[in-house]
C-alpha cells in the first residue's frame, strides 16, 4: 500500500508543479502585454518585421536605433 501512496503523491506533486509553472507563465505574459500596450513588437529583440516597421515609420518606432 505504501508504494501506491508514494506514486499518487508524486503524480499530484508533478501536476501541481506544472499548473504553477503554467500560471506563472500566463501571468508573466499578461504583465508584459499590459506594461507595454503601445509596443507592437512586445519587447522582441529584432526581426525582419521589426526592421521593416522601423524603416517605414521613423517617429514612434519600437526599435531602439531610431527612437
Amino acid at each position: 500500500m505504501y508504494p501506491l501512496f508514494v506514486a499518487v503523491t508524486m503524480q499530484l506533486a508533478l501536476v501541481i508543479t506544472i499548473l504553477v509553472l503554467c500560471a506563472a507563465y500566463v501571468g508573466w505574459r499578461l504583465y508584459r502585454n499590459l506594461t507595454t500596450p503601445a509596443d507592437p513588437c512586445a519587447g522582441c529583440e529584432g526581426c525582419e518585421l521589426k526592421d521593416r516597421m522601423c524603416q517605414k515609420q521613423k517617429k514612434g518606432c519600437c526599435c531602439s536605433k531610431n527612437s
